[in-house]
């Protein structure tokens, strides 16, 4: 099961978070996953991976093994296992 990347004890500090984008990666996600996921979250939008050129989103780590050009055509494998290695 997901988590989300802010969550406070309550509603308003969990507002404070995301407004700070101060967000906290469990130690299971593997270090790649967790780059991607800090780099997608950055508060300016022209900042974040993939803004300014869709191939640096594309050639972050996260994706190796990933052929784009035929990613529509296969099929999702049965699990993900998202620990850190």
């Amino acid at each position: 099961m997901g988590k989300v990347p802010f969550k406070g004890k309550n509603q308003d500090q969990t507002f404070e978070l995301i407004k700070e984008c101060k967000l906290e990666v469990p130690a299971t996600v593997p270090q790649d996953a967790k780059d991607l996921i800090e780099k997608i979250l950055i508060k300016k939008p022209e900042a974040r991976i993939g803004a300014q050129e869709i191939f640096d989103l594309m050639n972050h780590d996260f994706f190796n093994g990933i052929d784009f050009d035929t990613v529509t055509d296969q099929f999702p494998p049965e699990k993900m296992e998202l620990t850190a290695q």
